[in-house]
């Protein structure tokens, strides 16, 4: 089946218009795998820029919306003093995945990411070990009203002690990214960009990094 979907540019007015199939993780790990094959020293390279791009805003992809240019805020200084390890989780949108064929195939515990994120905001024994941070993901602005009602209900049921950037947030997320000690996403481009910034990054059900070998990927939530 082709489908043909219009994706935000760099602006809210400018979009490319992309052709294409419906996705399978699988299929996207035979990319990661034809590329890791071919991987010589001048990709190497375009891979460092393109990454380092990401963080510090100068980003040209055209699909890639850049945040940076509104989430210039520093991260409070009770965070950045904070003495527990910081475990910061990085949301996503379940929309980006339900186009995926296989995305059945997530462990059980994860299918739900909403149901997840409320269990994580509410874990004694993770809440005892560290401080748990939510940054939820900048587009989640655009997020309809369901969607909307579910990040309220996580915030909303979280522990006291919890601290959550909302979507609306101008908070720095890389500048977060260097104070966090352990990485959850469930999909985000972060999972990766955790990794290459040498912090542990934890992928909780199937996304397109799943099975690269970026991530930690547990089958369980109690795993």
């Amino acid at each position: 089946l082709e489908i043909l979907y219009l994706e935000v540019g760099g602006t809210e007015t400018s979009y490319v218009l992309t052709r294409n199939k419906l996705f399978t993780f699988s299929g996207i790990l035979k990319e990661f795998e034809d590329w890791r094959n071919k991987t010589n020293k001048a990709d190497c390279l375009q891979g460092d820029e393109y990454l380092n791009n990401l963080s510090l805003g100068l980003s040209t992809t055209p699909h890639y919306k850049n945040f940076q240019a509104s989430n210039v805020k520093d991260i409070p200084l009770s965070i950045k003093t904070e003495e527990r390890p910081v475990l910061t989780v990085f949301t996503s949108s379940l929309w980006e995945f339900y186009s995926f064929e296989d995305y059945d195939d997530s462990p059980e515990d994860f299918k739900d990411a909403y149901r997840l994120y409320t269990n994580i905001a509410t874990d004694e024994y993770l809440l005892d070990k560290y401080k748990i941070i939510f940054r939820w993901h900048p587009n989640l602005v655009r997020a309809g009203n369901s969607e909307k009602e579910r990040i309220t209900e996580v915030v909303n049921n979280s522990n006291s002690k919890v601290i959550h950037f909302l979507p609306n947030s101008d908070v720095n997320s890389y500048k977060l990214l260097q104070r966090s000690d352990v990485v959850v996403t469930v999909g985000s481009t972060i999972c990766l960009e955790a990794t290459y910034h040498q912090k542990p990054s934890i992928l909780l059900g199937k996304s397109q990094f799943s099975n690269t070998g970026i991530a930690y990927e547990p089958n369980s939530y109690h795993e």
